[in-house]
């Protein structure tokens, strides 16, 4: 349901951005963000005026539980992950948030956050007001069935992370959280610490040096301080838990792409996780 969906949503971008270029609305240039591709070159225009640009810091808090959330964000060159946050500092990963959608689904429904969202990877994101954003919904059918696709993908997004923590190997995961951070940043360099991993991942740091250094030994990356450059993405590709292909035809159901194998024989691995 959720890929259909997707497939349906994509092919609106070609549809309405070729209404955009007979237009010729040139003061609207085409956004960076997928979501806002979807939209109408009105409605665009219309949301563009209401929305201002601004820089995402990193480790920047956009809304945590217990505090309303004003605002919604459509990134465009930026990685924001969503986030528990228990009572003894643990902290677990739900679903992380790029170019391809919004942060701020809470702000949709009008009720205040039960998670914390955490900018992974600074960059530039549009920002607007939460109730004008509602408002937009209201008024428009074409943005409320945008809103209201985007914010299933993502809750179908939280559950395949869940289960993959339980289902899946820290390196078949570890992969696969790479994978999708390179397809939400649009590139190839991850900017990311050993600490920041485990964190994300739930795991010890030392469970994560492992496996970070299992696929340097395999080519598949090259790690630096604070980066992990994917150096073979085909290779980490077969080396990811069948979950990337489930969050990949969720957000761009239109591409097709080769069913992925659970795990390569290369990179089994027994250590544990805890």
């Amino acid at each position: 349901m959720i890929e259909l969906k997707s497939i349906y949503m994509i092919q609106l971008i070609d549809d309405r951005w070729a209404s955009f270029n007979a237009m010729n609305l040139s003061s609207c240039p085409p956004p960076e963000n997928a979501l806002l591709a979807m939209l109408t070159p009105v409605d665009l225009a219309d949301m563009l005026a209401q929305s201002e640009r601004v820089t995402l810091r990193d480790g920047e808090v956009l809304y945590q539980p217990g505090q309303p959330c004003r605002d919604a964000w459509f990134p465009c060159a930026a990685l924001v992950s969503l986030e528990y946050h228990g009572g003894d500092g643990s902290i677990a990963e739900l679903a992380m948030v790029g170019r391809d959608g919004l942060v701020g689904v809470p702000s949709l429904l009008g009720m205040e956050p039960t998670h914390f969202a955490v900018v992974q990877s600074p960059g530039v994101a549009l920002r607007i007001r939460a109730d004008a954003l509602r408002r937009r919904m209201r008024e428009d059918t074409a943005m409320r069935q945008v809103g209201d696709g985007y914010t299933h993908v993502l809750l179908g997004q939280i559950a395949q992370t869940s289960a993959c923590k339980s289902l899946h190997p820290l390196v078949n995961r570890l992969c696969r959280w790479l994978l999708v951070c390179a397809d939400r940043l649009d590139a190839a360099d991850v900017r990311v610490t050993q600490d920041q991993l485990a964190r994300l991942l739930g795991v010890r740091r030392e469970s994560v040096n492992h496996a970070t250094s299992m696929l340097q030994s395999t080519g598949c990356v090259r790690i630096s301080r604070g980066h992990v450059h994917i150096v073979d993405a085909a290779r980490l590709e077969e080396s990811a838990c069948e979950c990337l292909g489930f969050i990949r035809g969720a957000h761009d159901g239109a591409r097709a792409r080769k069913p992925l194998r659970p795990a390569a024989r290369v990179l089994r691995t027994h250590f544990s996780d805890v």
